[in-house]
């Protein structure tokens, strides 16, 4: 098994990001009120859709890492799903393909105390609430 990434989806906020490249690259996107802050070295960040929490992250910045260490340029798996146009027909497409991000950098990088928390909401795919913490 080769290493990677796996998206199950993108959670996006604008409508162009959402329909622009879904079917040509294969990530998955879902529209969702996304909340970032920042407050006293603290930072925190939810997704919310159909009004339910789907995730939520808080975490309190206690380290900078210096210097930044190379990072690996792992490709990203993803689950392309094209619907059929005939009713009750199975997907047109339905396969996994990969992409790799390249010239990519990593500008600043943390140690952290976080917590991070899943929520239920419409088609979540782990089922009951989960919390994390480091």
């Amino acid at each position: 098994m080769a290493p990677g990434n796996y998206a199950v989806c993108l959670y996006l906020d604008e409508a162009m990001p959402i329909s622009g490249g879904r079917e040509v690259w294969g990530w998955p996107k879902k529209d969702a009120k996304l909340t970032l802050a920042e407050k006293d070295g603290e930072i925190t960040g939810r997704v919310q859709r159909f009004g339910a929490t789907l995730m939520s992250v808080s975490c309190k910045r206690l380290k900078k890492v210096e210097p930044v260490p190379q990072q690996p340029q792992l490709p990203w798996f993803l689950q392309k799903i094209i619907p059929s146009a005939r009713k009750d027909a199975p997907p047109d497409v339905w396969q996994l393909v990969s992409s790799l991000n390249v010239n990519t950098a990593t500008k600043e990088l943390w140690d952290c105390a976080a917590k991070l928390e899943f929520g239920t909401g419409p088609r979540t795919p782990w089922g009951k609430s989960r919390s994390w913490r480091s």
